[in-house]
């Protein structure tokens, strides 16, 4: 099992200050069956109100707002994750979806189905390849 260390910083200057700010944040690595999170340490600022829920896929997210005024928006996140790179990850049902549920107007396109058939006949390239050719 490995043990990596992670770091994130986002910072927004505002041109003028800002008040009544609200803020959802999704930049947390998830805890699964593959990654175990510790010794994570989160800092907002400005936060005067804030809340953690789960998104519809499973994503941590922090809501929260700022009242009063101010001129930039800043978001540290830091820790360590213990990944064992022999663990399965569970697939969704849907590898193409984009919304957790399909409707007439969600339902992926061509353009979608297409770029993930091309990541499955990648079958000789490492995972490195793969990933390059997502991003």
């Amino acid at each position: 099992m490995k043990r990596l260390k992670f770091c994130y910083h986002m910072q927004l200057t505002f041109e003028y200050p800002a008040r009544d700010h609200h803020f959802t944040l999704r930049c947390f690595p998830i805890n699964d069956e593959r990654q175990q999170i510790y010794n994570e340490y989160i800092e907002i600022y400005p936060k005067q109100y804030s809340s953690t829920q789960t998104d519809s896929f499973g994503n941590r997210c922090i809501y929260g707002t700022a009242d009063w005024e101010h001129n930039y928006f800043a978001v540290d996140v830091r820790g360590e994750a213990r990944v064992d790179e022999n663990a399965k990850i569970k697939c969704s049902e849907h590898k193409t979806a984009l919304y957790k549920y399909h409707t007439a107007l969600t339902r992926p396109g061509s353009a979608i189905n297409e770029l993930y058939a091309n990541i499955e006949n990648i079958g000789g390239g490492s995972k490195r390849e793969r990933a390059e050719y997502m991003m």
